[in-house]
């Protein structure tokens, strides 16, 4: 049976290409991405996008959505260090939560929620 989540689809659409990239940028060759639903609640859907690439170190991870400094990819590529907080932005104001869990050397997994309805607050 087909589930239906409430959002705006242009920014759920940034979203997940911002995700994607950010794995890419931080994953070797021979790691791999995987988008999942994981959880299906009355009121919403939970997704994880999981890699096996370098990780976050725990320092970085507690200010991950606060501090916008770029971190170099593993193939030395820049970024602006704005697409974390802009995904987490675009996920509150489609009336879901985000989070990141990783581990050093062993990957990173990016959760997020979104409603089922409009009218969850």
């Amino acid at each position: 049976d087909p589930e239906y989540i409430w959002g705006d689809e242009q920014m759920i659409a940034t979203i997940i290409r911002n995700l994607l990239s950010n794995s890419i940028k931080f994953c070797r060759l021979g790691d791999r991405i995987t988008i999942s639903k994981v959880d299906s609640q009355p009121s919403f859907t939970a997704f994880c996008l999981e890699d096996t690439g370098i990780g976050i170190e725990p320092s970085r991870l507690k200010s991950l959505f606060i501090d916008v400094n770029s971190t170099r990819g593993t193939h030395n590529e820049k970024g602006t260090g704005i697409g974390l907080r802009l995904c987490k932005d675009f996920i509150e104001k489609n009336k879901g939560v985000m989070w990141v869990e990783s581990e050093l050397g062993k990957g990173t997994l990016v959760y997020f929620t979104l409603p089922k309805t409009p009218s969850i607050a």
